[in-house]
């Protein structure tokens, strides 16, 4: 019982301990801890109480934080994904704890069909992909910055905006108005598939960051 855990395998990705194990990591993931309605916390769920693990092994199988499908968990693992330059992967993950998941219909899980969840009931319940604890949680952080951040790739930095998007192959396009510091950047990203060409206001830029104090006010941004 509790043989993996999700966040630990997630976690060294993100905290980029081993650079060269990341994607190794991820494949686990997908290999023990995947499911239809989003990832595991761990697997396979404790049955008994075990001294080392305390409180987790007396949760109910397939709730909360013992093999549930905690969003948290899937929301880390998007933006781990893209960080790693799946960003298919974590498009993919982030439909699986989303309301309209196909494959987990609002009839089964009971969630509102605009709003985010805490978690789904694992496989190992007896009711499996029912929604708990719908709008009570932070999840909805962690999407927006896999989103934002991963997929967008628009991040904040000390000396400026950087742009390296990340695109999923289903988005042939993003647009985007974002304000930092003393700017206001209108952003449209097309996803060409080649090496990343930045232009503000129809002049190339050298590198990828939008230095801060040079492009201040109101500027056009195309991304190719």
């Amino acid at each position: 019982e509790g043989k993996i855990f999700a966040n630990p395998q997630i976690w060294a990705i993100l905290a980029n301990i081993d650079p060269a194990k990341n994607d190794q990591l991820m494949d686990v993931v997908d290999k023990h801890l995947d499911s239809d309605f989003g990832t595991v916390t761990l697997t396979p769920a404790y049955t008994r109480y075990d001294d080392a693990m305390g409180r987790l092994s007396t949760i109910p199988s397939g709730w909360g934080e013992n093999c549930s499908i905690y969003c948290h968990v899937t929301a880390f693992r998007a933006v781990a994904e893209c960080m790693i330059g799946r960003s298919n992967d974590a498009l993919r993950s982030i439909k699986k704890i989303s309301a309209i998941n196909p494959l987990n219909p609002i009839d089964n899980s009971g969630c509102e069909p605009y709003g985010f969840t805490n978690l789904y009931n694992g496989l190992g319940h007896p009711r499996p992909g029912v929604s708990l604890r719908g709008w009570w949680t932070g999840t909805i952080a962690w999407v927006l910055h896999a989103v934002t951040q991963g997929m967008l790739g628009i991040r904040p930095t000390y000396d400026g905006l950087l742009i390296a998007p990340e695109l999923p192959d289903e988005w042939p396009e993003a647009t985007v108005k974002r304000k930092f510091r003393d700017a206001c950047y209108r952003i449209t990203i097309t996803n060409t598939g080649g090496p990343c060409r930045i232009f503000v206001d129809g002049e190339e830029l050298e590198g990828n960051v939008v230095a801060y104090g040079k492009y201040n006010g109101d500027h056009t941004i195309e991304v190719r």
